[in-house]
């Protein structure tokens, strides 16, 4: 199943568009 979105806060305005390479580099804590 795909990821389009990811959710950053509580409200239907706080969904993001999800970029797989950026997630991973916050996970690691990878400067940008």
């Amino acid at each position: 199943l795909p990821i389009h979105a990811i959710g950053v806060g509580e409200q239907i305005d706080d969904l993001s568009p999800f970029d797989p390479e950026e997630f991973a580099s916050a996970l690691v804590g990878a400067p940008n």
